[in-house]
């Protein structure tokens, strides 16, 4: 009867210890257990040269996400995505002197990233066909070529001679007149 207590006693214990196992293992496995969203980039800075031109970005999340520019040069497609995904960022072309930026923001659940883009700037540029002219005592004009990237002025530091017209942008040309001298008589 010792033996049947004691084997009664094993499995009792047994199954006590089975079933305290299986309630640790239950209460603690969770099934819709949901990872803490992520999302990182592969760029942080972009550096584009003046031509207009395009660079791709590659996002790395487990969230649905956006994307947008801060300026109207720089663009981003698609705008929103979902989980890992790329970014086309296309800029047009740079036509001014000063180098100019744009930031673009990607945003997933509560993260956020930005890319710094920068694009350089033409190199001002201006020249002239002729750097003398010549008149006859009569006067006269004489046509002066411009080639320039950039707004550009003319003038004159003599009186009798002019020059037309004052101004212009990028590539055009001026007309220098000279008056006819005078003789001056005592």
């Amino acid at each position: 009867m010792r033996t049947k207590k004691h084997n009664l006693q094993k499995s009792i214990t047994l199954l006590f210890f089975t079933f305290t196992i299986s309630l640790f293992l239950f209460t603690n496995c969770k099934k819709d257990e949901t990872p803490d969203p992520t999302l990182t980039i592969s760029e942080e800075e972009i550096a584009l040269e003046l031509d207009a031109g395009f660079k791709t970005i590659n996002v790395f999340s487990n969230v649905d996400w956006t994307a947008s520019s801060d300026e109207s040069w720089l663009t981003v497609a698609p705008q929103s995505g979902s989980k890992d995904g790329q970014i086309t960022a296309t800029a047009t072309e740079n036509t001014e002197i000063e180098e100019r930026t744009a930031i673009i923001t990607i945003t997933g659940s509560t993260l956020t990233q930005t890319v710094k883009v920068t694009q350089k700037s033409i190199t001002p540029s201006i020249t002239i066909d002729k750097n003398t002219v010549a008149f006859e005592k009569r006067g006269g004009g004489d046509t002066i070529n411009i080639t320039a990237n950039v707004d550009w002025t003319a003038s004159s530091d003599k009186s009798w001679l002019t020059i037309a017209p004052n101004s212009g942008s990028n590539d055009g040309y001026i007309i220098a007149t000279a008056i006819k001298r005078m003789k001056l008589m005592f």
